[in-house]
């Protein structure tokens, strides 16, 4: 019976991809495919450790990602992309270092970066007369991806080490986000490997040698928490801003900029 269902469902996949019904159509099928092989991964784990079955779903993984990034945005391809990043990790979880389908997850990297950032063509904007609202559809794929990048901090921390220009210029575009929990929990990631940095030396974790990539991006950040302190006193702004400054001293170079001291002075008085 089980392999009957997994059968089922890589037949689906496989229809899916080959079909010449209409886009719309076409990512709903996919999206339809997508909810089960996650079913399969959460549930029938047995039957994805099966070889042939795992290599054909992973397969079809990695043909999804390219096809859904090549193609304009939209709502149910947020929803496909969505999903692509979900199923990434649970997979984190499952496959260690020495699994012979572990690339997918290097593979995948360059996706959930591009993936994670702030599209503004996927906020719409609705007209409630009194006053407009901003519905952020990508919201959660932005959630799905910081997720699944700290499964992988969790489980696979030496896979950041690859691209790690690409890993900080993605953290440093995240902590500029219109959504102030997107910034908190980037921040709290580049926390998490600055210690890990720390803690193991540059002989693991090798990626912390990058960091200057950030420092752009880090400058605007807290010029944002200063300008949002004139208007407003809130004590976990001033605990973040003290926590950046702090993290930016990793950065030897920066410390002695005339740029830096100004903002170090303007952050001590926020106490």
């Amino acid at each position: 019976k089980d392999s009957c269902i997994t059968e089922s469902i890589w037949s689906i996949m496989y229809q899916q991809l080959q079909s010449n019904t209409t886009e719309k159509k076409n990512d709903i099928q996919v999206s339809i495919a997508l909810s089960y092989f996650h079913l399969v991964l959460k549930n029938y784990t047995h039957l994805i450790d099966i070889q042939v079955y795992k290599t054909k779903w992973l397969n079809k993984i990695k043909d999804i990602m390219i096809t859904s990034s090549s193609c304009s945005s939209s709502v149910d391809k947020l929803q496909i992309k969505k999903k692509i990043v979900n199923i990434i990790g649970l997979l984190a979880v499952m496959i260690d270092e020495n699994d012979i389908h572990s690339s997918i997850l290097l593979f995948s990297l360059d996706y959930i970066y591009l993936w994670s950032s702030y599209d503004i063509s996927m906020v719409d904007t609705i007209d409630l007369g009194a006053f407009k609202k901003d519905i952020d559809h990508g919201l959660s794929l932005r959630y799905a991806t910081y997720y699944t990048l700290d499964i992988i901090y969790n489980h696979h921390i030496l896979l950041l080490n690859q691209q790690p220009k690409s890993l900080f210029k993605m953290i440093g575009t995240n902590i500029n986000d219109p959504e102030q929990d997107i910034q908190s929990l980037y921040i709290h990631l580049l926390h998490k490997l600055s210690l890990l940095s720390y803690n193991r030396g540059n002989n693991q974790i090798k990626c912390w040698q990058y960091m200057d990539v950030l420092v752009p991006f880090l400058f605007q950040y807290i010029k944002t928490l200063l300008s949002q302190l004139k208007h407003i006193e809130n004590k976990s702004i001033k605990d973040m801003l003290k926590k950046v400054i702090i993290m930016m001293m990793d950065i030897k170079r920066i410390c002695y900029t005339p740029e830096y001291t100004n903002l170090y002075k303007r952050v001590l008085k926020t106490k």
